[in-house]
């Protein structure tokens, strides 16, 4: 919780300094299937989570986003979990950009404290960073950006003290999408990752 509040804090500052380069971004990401290995045998992990971000431009190659949520319908083995906060920080770094592709190093860390239905406490830690290329086309209405790219992540739970102790099974992933300029400050986008984790998602930007 104190992480949450401090997000929040940052996020309320980051309005107030940066008003110009900042955005609101909202994404729904549905995960079928993460598959983790634990202390107590083989688990499967799904969930749905709704995020909301305020990606900053601290330059014209870094932006930075604390991010809010919710972890919700949760379930661990068919297992429920209670829905929960969940907090973190998204940081995109721009390597290369010209005519032909754009390369950029997206890199997030989430943290939730869950409680299954038996009242146990569920330590959540997910990281992930994708190494994803893009390229820019122009049409009559829109602009779209398809993207691709390898995806590296880790996730960790700790039940009650670590009385079970569950890391994810495969930490290398493809993911792909493809943003949507509708208008000049509003970008909608889909996406889906696979291998390390089975999901899809959909998002919205609004630039101010």
């Amino acid at each position: 919780m104190r992480l949450v509040l401090a997000l929040l804090v940052a996020m309320f500052v980051a309005t107030s300094v940066h008003a110009a380069d900042v955005a609101i971004e909202g994404q729904y990401t549905r995960v079928l299937e993460k598959k983790m290995e634990s202390n107590v045998g083989d688990l499967e992990l799904e969930y749905d989570e709704l995020i909301l971000s305020l990606p900053i431009e601290l330059n014209e190659k870094v932006t930075v986003a604390p991010l809010v949520g919710v972890l919700s319908n949760a379930t661990v083995n068919e297992d429920g979990i209670d829905d929960s906060l969940v907090a973190g920080l998204g940081i995109d770094v721009g390597l290369l950009s010209n005519d032909i592709l754009d390369l950029d190093l997206i890199s997030a860390l989430k943290v939730s404290d869950l409680e299954d239905e038996a009242g146990g406490d569920i330590g959540y830690k997910e990281y992930s960073t994708e190494l994803r290329v893009s390229k820019v086309l122009e049409t009559a209405d829109y602009t779209l950006t398809p993207y691709a790219g390898i995806r590296l992540s880790d996730t960790d739970i700790d039940v009650d003290l670590d009385l079970v102790d569950a890391s994810q099974e495969e930490n290398v992933g493809i993911t792909c999408g493809v943003d949507v300029a509708v208008l000049d400050n509003l970008v909608i986008s889909v996406s889906g990752n696979f291998v390390d984790q089975e999901s899809f998602g959909v998002s919205g930007k609004l630039k101010f």
